[in-house]
């Protein structure tokens, strides 16, 4: 079920595991995602891009890669 929420309140639904998944394939500006991004990562989540890379931050025009972000690393293949 999809939910419609910001970004922030996103990774917070992911964080404490009401969501397990979360897709972007619009682009947003980094500052709206790079703590959701670090709080992920070390909550042993992943976000990164559909290819399974870490997103990359462009601060030469502050837009970010189209992404996929998941409660546990172990989700990430089921989601891709």
């Amino acid at each position: 079920e999809a939910i419609n929420i910001g970004s922030g309140l996103k990774f917070c639904a992911i964080l404490e595991a009401r969501a397990g998944v979360y897709k972007r394939f619009e682009k947003l500006n980094i500052w709206d995602i790079v703590a959701g991004d670090f709080l992920i990562n070390q909550n042993g989540g992943f976000m990164g891009d559909f290819s399974k890379k870490y997103i990359l931050y462009n601060p030469l025009n502050y837009k970010s890669s189209p992404f996929i972000c998941v409660s546990s690393r172990n989700f990430l293949q089921d989601f891709l």
